[in-house]
């Protein structure tokens, strides 16, 4: 019998530390200013580096965090925002030497290549590309 209690007790210390682990984002975005702000994430791959993943909205309160990357950041991959104020008033992007990417004022979630059309009620909205360090995840904040 104490044999199979302190079988049942290893089954359940497993099972306990296997279920309540918590989901992890390894690329968050933080709004640091005081209105909200919708964000947009761009990731270029390391399996065609002509294409970027453009996906948006994630929208944040002041003081509010989103995961917006679930996966482990890769050294080999590129990763962009692009943000803007709930007034348009505040924008964080990048500059002439960054890449214009189509976005839209809906959800989106889009591979834009090489040659991509940006059509109505599309637009174009430059990226800028984050420094990671090499670090497998990070929080950026826009301020």
């Amino acid at each position: 019998m104490k044999k199979l209690l302190t079988i049942a007790g290893i089954i359940a210390t497993v099972v306990t530390l296997g279920w309540t682990s918590e989901a992890k984002a390894d690329l968050v975005f933080c709004n640091r200013i005081d209105r909200p702000i919708y964000m947009a994430l761009s990731q270029k791959t390391t399996t065609d580096r002509s294409k970027v993943t453009v996906k948006g909205w994630w929208y944040a309160q002041p003081g509010q965090c989103q995961s917006v990357y679930l996966n482990r950041l890769k050294p080999e991959e590129s990763y962009g925002y692009y943000a803007v104020s709930d007034d348009g008033k505040k924008k964080w992007g990048g500059d002439d030497k960054e890449v214009e990417l189509c976005v839209n004022d809906n959800g989106f979630d889009t591979i834009a290549g090489k040659n991509s059309q940006c059509t109505a009620p599309n637009y174009t909205v430059k990226f800028k590309w984050l420094d990671t360090g090499n670090q497998p995840a990070i929080s950026f904040d826009f301020s």
